[in-house]
């Protein structure tokens, strides 16, 4: 695999955004925002990004692992979507590291503040439905 091209530039813009919007983190899965915040594409759909102020976190299955590697993402953490002996939503494979990723960055529930577009339906629901039920105590 060939050299990981980080954007510095637009790594400092995010964490300055955030800054200046006084959020923690960012929570992003539609794969163009995930691309936007992390340097990877996801290839199936389900991956998530959490950009903190100091790091940024992505979530990918473990098959992506190694493409994930090209992006510019501090951590990689992954999770096994389903075997031939369970079959999971997507929202609960996610849980588990969403919440890892959550408390890496020193998020609780209590300090996690959500933001929603006024429109929904352009968003999938099920990262929303994963993070409202599941966020770490």
């Amino acid at each position: 695999m060939g050299r990981r091209r980080v954007d510095t530039e637009r790594i400092r813009g995010i964490r300055n955004a955030l800054q200046q919007s006084q959020m923690s983190a960012l929570v992003c899965a539609l794969p163009k925002n995930v691309l936007l915040l992390s340097g990877y594409w996801p290839v199936v759909g389900t991956s998530l990004v959490v950009a903190g102020r100091e790091k940024i976190i992505l979530i990918v299955p473990e098959d992506e692992r190694e493409l994930a590697a090209g992006g510019w993402a501090d951590e990689i953490v992954t999770f096994e979507p389903g075997s031939l002996n369970e079959i999971r939503s997507a929202g609960r494979a996610l849980s588990q590291p969403l919440n890892k990723a959550l408390q890496t960055l020193h998020l609780r529930a209590g300090s996690v503040v959500m933001r929603l577009a006024k429109n929904l339906s352009l968003f999938p629901t099920w990262p929303y439905i994963s993070i409202r039920e599941r966020l770490p105590d």
